[in-house]
């Protein structure tokens, strides 16, 4: 992979270069049959002439330089950059607590437009989808079709997983399978990030498991320390009323703390989301800085900041081309006595 100026937009441009030198030769011609005319004409007295010799030969050369730097600007130097690839494995907890209503509208809503966000900052990166509560569903395997992950969060009802309760590590375990062989086997550190509520992530006794795997976990946590009541819900969205308990109506809180010590043990990192934090950019940024498990190609991209730099470059040249004298120092009559 390259890092400097290999290819141009429109090399047949570059076919002007092989002008410039005989551009000069012309100019060189003219100068000559210039000063040749000047001597024929002015015989004796030609070397009285304000010309100067010196700067008509900086003005041509300027001149020349600043046609090159405008050629090389119009062909449009390209950068050639890596196609990098990232394997992305996005875990989101479906569990009943995650319809608590402690933010608007919903943990569940919440959760699924900060990984929308981040799959759509993501763009060539392949990610896949798993669900999980008491169990784990793989919902889309690992795919650089990024937008149909997007088509797959819209889906507007409560996604239905049929054994109740939370397993964080039973989403663990799926997210991890979900890893190709040959990505798990080459050492590179992966990326997983999981959504949540922190239920169960306190207890996960999967950590070791993940160190291993070289998976670093970026947890972002969804509600609030006051919590909220749990509702429940039929399959078909339909609610049917709020989850109790012994004591009464079952209040479901954000463990935060939970899901740091477990992103923080696999050498990731912990957001809280309420639905105004930037934290999707920040966890677009954390996987761009994670070394790729894969590079699948190269791709040239113009160089705008260096081709605006050579349309100066030119301008600034020709610019000063036009405003330098011709005119030498003329010596001043002597006074007579």
């Amino acid at each position: 992979m390259t890092d400097g100026w290999v290819t141009f937009e429109r090399p047949a441009a570059l076919l002007l270069l092989a002008a410039l030198p005989l551009l000069g030769a012309l100019y060189g011609v003219f100068f000559i049959a210039r000063r040749r005319a000047l001597r024929a004409f002015g015989g004796p007295g030609s070397g009285l002439v304000s010309g100067s010799v010196f700067w008509q030969i900086i003005r041509n050369l300027l001149r020349l330089a600043g046609l090159a730097a405008l050629i090389v600007a119009i062909a449009g130097p390209r950068l050639g950059h890596p196609v990098e690839r990232r394997d992305v494995v996005v875990l989101l907890d479906v569990s009943q607590s995650m319809a608590t209503q402690d933010v608007t509208p919903s943990r569940l809503a919440l959760a699924r437009d900060v990984i929308a966000r981040v799959v759509a900052d993501l763009g060539e990166q392949r990610i896949g989808l798993v669900y999980y509560a008491g169990d784990a569903r793989l919902r889309f395997p690992l795919t650089p079709d990024t937008p149909a992950i997007g088509k797959v969060l819209e889906f507007g009802g409560y996604p239905f997983i049929p054994i109740t309760g939370t397993s964080v590590d039973a989403g663990l375990r799926a997210a991890v399978e979900l890893f190709p062989p040959e990505v798990r086997a080459n050492g590179a550190p992966k990326s997983l990030v999981l959504v949540s509520d922190g239920e169960g992530a306190a207890d996960s006794s999967f950590i070791s498991a993940l160190r291993s795997e070289g998976i670093r976990v970026f947890a972002v946590g969804i509600g609030t320390a006051d919590g909220g009541e749990v509702p429940l819900y039929a399959a078909d969205g339909r609610f049917l009323r709020y989850l109790t308990g012994r004591s009464g109506t079952t209040v479901s809180t954000l463990d935060a703390a939970g899901l740091e010590a477990l992103a923080h043990a696999t050498g990731g990192r912990y957001w809280t989301y309420t639905g105004s934090e930037p934290v999707p950019q920040e966890v677009s940024a954390q996987i761009f800085q994670m070394p790729p498990t894969e590079v699948i190609g190269e791709r040239w991209v113009l160089d705008y900041e260096r081709r605006w730099l050579l349309l100066g470059l030119a301008l600034g040249i020709l610019l000063l081309e036009a405003w330098l004298p011709e005119r030498r120092r003329m010596p001043t009559p002597a006074i007579a006595r």
